[in-house]
């Protein structure tokens, strides 16, 4: 059981380090990767804006 736990415990650190690897090799600073970080914080902040709702109101905000 100790040798089985011990592969187990192997293969898992193994697949780690392959995607750390893998992760690793992927480049984030591409253009298109920039397109859609712009693209997302333009709808972020469009959409985090603050909307005053009278129905929402809780005692404390009275």
């Amino acid at each position: 059981m100790d040798m089985f736990l011990s592969l187990v415990t192997l293969f898992l650190v193994a697949n780690m380090a392959i995607v750390f690897t893998l992760l690793r090799r992927i480049d984030l600073n591409n253009a298109s990767v920039q397109a859609w970080e712009q693209a997302q914080a333009a709808t972020d902040v469009a959409s985090n804006q603050p909307v005053f709702n009278s129905n929402l109101n809780t005692e404390l905000a009275q």
